[in-house]
């Protein structure tokens, strides 16, 4: 694989990154830069269209006290295995293990599946399926 091959698979990793470090420290703005404008989250429990309304659902998210800010609970969303496929120069897809960890304890497992869409020189999540394997909060 040369550099060209390799740039999209790192803009991935970074949109995935931003995600995650921004989402677990409440920064719902700046974990909105990793989204498309009219980007779908699906949670499995509802599907959430558009970014105004992504931005919303993740700000309730971080009131119920879930993740973020400096009075809740710390979370660390650590991602593992990652698999990226390019479709064609603008879109791709991909399948990551996540772990939740909150609290130095295990309370969540699961993947995520993603569609990535190229917007310039960055790829942003287009949709993202969370697929839970284990949730501890539900036992």
């Amino acid at each position: 694989m040369n550099f060209q091959e390799l740039s999209p698979y790192e803009a991935i990793r970074q949109a995935m990154a931003l995600y995650n470090n921004a989402g677990d420290r409440g920064e719902i703005s700046e974990m909105m830069e990793a989204f498309t404008d009219d980007a779908v989250l699906d949670t499995t429990k509802e599907e959430i269209v558009g970014a105004p309304a992504i931005e919303s659902y993740f700000h309730k998210v971080v009131s119920d006290a879930v993740i973020g800010g400096p009075d809740r609970r710390p979370a660390r969303h650590h991602l593992t295995t990652s698999r990226i496929e390019l479709e064609s120069a603008d879109t791709a897809r991909a399948w990551t293990y996540f772990i939740l960890i909150r609290d130095g304890v295990t309370v969540q497992t699961g993947i995520y599946v993603d569609r990535f869409s190229r917007r310039g020189n960055r790829w942003l999540i287009s949709r993202r399926r969370v697929k839970l394997e284990y949730d501890a909060d539900a036992r």
